[in-house]
C-alpha cells in the first residue's frame, strides 16, 4: 500500500467549530487541521500557558473526580513554578491573573450546575471520555471522524438514560448564536457516537441528548438543545451533513488570524512576507501575531495585553465609555451601508430615521449621544469614498491583512475599516470618531493614529498592492463636520516615519513573554480585567 493510498484511509478528524465558519475564516487552514496526517513543524513554545482551557479542563476532572475548586486550583503550576502533567497533559506554568479567572470560572461552572432544578431529579451520574463518530460520506471519500468538544456524561433522568455535553463559555451562557448546523453536528454525535476511550464503558444508547451551555463568568445556564435520537439524526442529515459536503470540498484562503496556528502557513501564496518589517530579533521566541491594539494594550499594563490575548472575559460590570460605543455604532452602521451590492454611495435617506435612538452592531445609542452621532453619519456622505466609484468596483470592509515577519517570529496584522479600488489602485481608508475640535497636526498624524503607520508598512512590503494611485486616508468625524487626511505610503520619508511608530509600538510588546501587571489607579480603573487580577487596585473580587 503506497503512503497516499495509507493517507486515504486516516479519518479526518472533525470538530464542530467547523460549521462556524464564515467566508473571513481560512478554510484551508481548518481543513488542513483536520488532516492529522500533515504535521505541523518545530515551533518554540511560551514561558506562560497561552491556551487557559487546557488548564480549566484539567481542573474540571479534578472536580468530577470529587476534588473541590481550591484543591484542583492548587495543583496547576503558576509561575515561575516549572509545568506539569495532569492526566497525562502537560500544563505550562499560569500567569496568575490567568489562575485567578480559572478558580474563578470553576466555581461559577459548579454553581451553575448545583443551581439548576433540572439536575435534582437525575441519578447514576457520571462523566465520560467524550464520544465521536466514524464515517465515510461514499466509498471514494476519505472517512470523517467527528469529535465534540466539552464536558460529557452520561446519567439517568426519570427513566431515560441521557448523553450530555456541558459547554464551558467564558461569559454569560445563552448570548451565542448557536447556528442549525453546530446543534445538528451535536446532538448526532451524541445521539450515536462511541466512546473516544476504548476502556470507556456503558456506550448504551439513549433515549435523550441535551447539550448545555455553561456561563463561566456568573454561573448562568442554557439549554442549547434536547431531543431525541431521531429528531438529532434528521438535524444533522438535513442541515450538518450537507454543510460539511461544502466545507471539506476545496476550500478558498484568507490570511487573519488562523495564520498563525495554520499547518500549512510555509506553503501559503497569499500570506506576504517581510522579514524585519519590525526590525525585531525573535530568535527562540514563539510565533505570536502583533497588532496595534495589542501594542497598546501592553504599554497600558502588560498583564492587560496577556489577558486579551487569551480571549478572557471583560468584567460585566465595566460599562464601555459612551464615546466608545457611539465610534462602535458608528462604524457599524457605515460598514453595512459600504457592504451593500451593487455598489452605491451613502445618502440622506441611509440616515437614522429616529435621529435620537438607533442602533447598530449591537451598539444601542440614545440622547445626545446618538443625536451626535448621528450628526457624524449625515457629515459621512459629503466625504463617503464611495462616491464616483463605478458599481462593479471592488471594495472590501473590515478585512484583515497580515505580513509575516519571520526574523521577528511575528504576523503583524491589521484589522481594516475599508480597502478600496480607485482607477486600479488600492486606497486604505481608516475611520476614526471624535468629539474634539481641534484637528491633529500633520507631523503627529502617525504617532496619533499609529494604525496608519502600519498602513504604510503594508503598502511598502506588497501585503496591499502598491499601485501609482494608492494611499492612505483617514475620515475624521465630528459633530461640526468631517475631515479627510491623505498619506503618500510611497514616500520614503513617510516610510522612514513609520517604521520609527511601528517599532515603538511593538518593540516593549516584542521582548516580553512573563507579562507582568503594572498596577496604577488610573489603568486598573478602566481596566476590564481588573476583577480577576491579582494585583488590580480597587478591584473588588468574590
Amino acid at each position: 500500500m503506497g503512503a497516499g493510498d495509507e493517507r486515504s484511509r486516516v479519518p479526518l478528524l472533525i470538530f464542530s467549530g467547523i460549521t462556524k465558519l464564515s467566508d473571513k475564516d481560512c478554510r484551508a487552514q481548518r481543513n488542513a487541521k483536520t488532516d492529522t496526517t500533515i504535521k505541523r513543524g518545530r515551533r518554540s513554545y511560551p514561558r506562560l500557558a497561552d491556551k487557559p482551557f487546557s488548564a480549566f479542563s484539567a481542573v474540571l476532572t479534578m472536580i468530577e473526580k470529587g476534588a473541590s475548586v481550591d484543591a484542583a486550583c492548587a495543583r496547576l503550576p503558576v509561575w515561575p513554578d516549572p509545568g506539569v502533567r495532569i492526566f497525562g497533559e502537560y500544563i505550562a506554568p499560569l500567569h496568575k491573573g490567568l489562575l485567578s479567572w480559572i478558580h474563578h470560572a470553576a466555581g461559577s461552572y459548579v454553581t451553575a450546575l448545583r443551581n439548576d432544578p433540572f439536575y435534582q431529579d437525575t441519578y447514576h451520574e457520571r462523566a465520560t471520555s467524550g464520544w465521536r463518530l466514524r464515517y465515510a460520506p461514499s466509498a471514494t471519500d476519505r472517512p470523517r471522524e467527528l469529535r465534540i468538544w466539552g464536558r460529557s456524561h452520561i446519567y439517568m433522568h426519570h427513566d431515560q438514560l441521557v448523553r450530555e455535553l456541558r459547554i464551558p463559555y467564558n461569559g454569560t451562557a445563552g448570548r451565542r448564536h448557536h447556528p442549525a448546523e453546530e446543534i445538528g453536528f451535536l446532538a448526532y454525535v451524541l445521539a450515536t457516537g462511541k466512546p473516544v476511550a476504548d476502556d470507556d464503558r456503558d456506550a448504551a444508547s439513549p433515549q435523550r441528548v441535551r447539550v448545555v451551555e455553561v456561563g463561566c463568568a456568573d454561573g448562568t445556564l442554557s439549554v442549547i438543545c434536547d431531543m431525541t435520537p431521531e429528531e438529532a439524526d434528521d438535524a444533522f442529515s438535513s442541515t450538518t451533513a450537507p454543510l460539511l459536503d461544502r466545507l471539506l470540498s476545496p476550500p478558498a484562503r484568507n490570511v487573519g488570524r488562523d495564520c498563525l496556528d495554520c499547518k500549512i502557513r510555509d506553503d501559503c501564496g497569499l500570506l506576504r512576507r517581510a522579514p524585519g518589517l519590525l526590525d525585531l530579533d525573535g530568535h527562540g521566541l514563539p510565533p505570536r501575531i502583533w497588532s496595534v491594539t495589542a501594542g497598546r494594550y501592553h504599554a497600558d499594563c502588560p498583564a492587560k495585553a496577556h489577558f486579551r490575548a487569551l480571549q478572557l472575559p471583560d468584567d460585566p460590570s465595566t460599562e464601555e465609555p459612551a464615546a466608545i460605543r457611539q465610534g462602535r455604532a458608528v462604524h457599524a452602521w457605515l460598514r453595512d451601508l459600504h457592504e451593500r451590492r451593487p455598489l452605491r454611495p451613502c445618502s440622506p435617506g441611509d440616515l437614522p430615521t429616529e435621529p435620537s435612538r438607533w442602533e447598530a452592531g449591537g451598539y444601542a445609542l440614545d440622547g445626545a449621544v446618538a443625536e451626535q452621532a448621528a450628526e457624524m453619519l449625515r457629515h459621512h456622505l459629503r466625504v463617503c469614498p464611495l462616491l464616483g466609484l463605478p458599481p462593479e468596483s471592488q471594495v472590501r470592509c473590515e478585512r484583515s491583512v497580515v505580513v509575516e515577519d519571520r526574523r521577528a517570529n511575528i504576523l503583524a496584522l491589521a484589522d481594516v475599516d475599508m480597502l478600496y479600488q480607485r482607477d486600479g489602485s488600492w486606497v486604505y481608508r481608516e475611520l476614526k470618531t471624535t468629539s474634539s475640535a481641534h484637528p491633529v497636526p500633520g507631523p503627529l498624524l502617525l504617532w496619533r493614529y499609529p494604525q496608519l503607520a502600519l498602513a504604510v508598512l503594508l503598502f511598502e512590503s506588497g501585503a496591499i498592492p502598491l499601485g501609482s494611485g494608492s494611499a492612505i486616508e483617514l475620515e475624521l468625524l465630528a459633530p461640526h463636520g468631517p475631515d479627510v487626511r491623505l498619506i503618500d505610503p510611497s514616500s520614503p520619508r513617510i516610510r522612514e516615519k513609520a517604521r520609527s511608530v511601528v517599532r515603538k509600538g511593538s518593540a516593549a510588546w516584542h521582548e516580553d513573554d512573563l507579562y507582568p501587571p503594572a498596577p496604577d489607579e488610573r489603568t486598573c480603573g478602566a481596566c476590564s480585567y481588573r476583577y480577576f487580577c491579582p494585583s488590580a487596585i480597587g478591584a473588588s473580587r468574590t
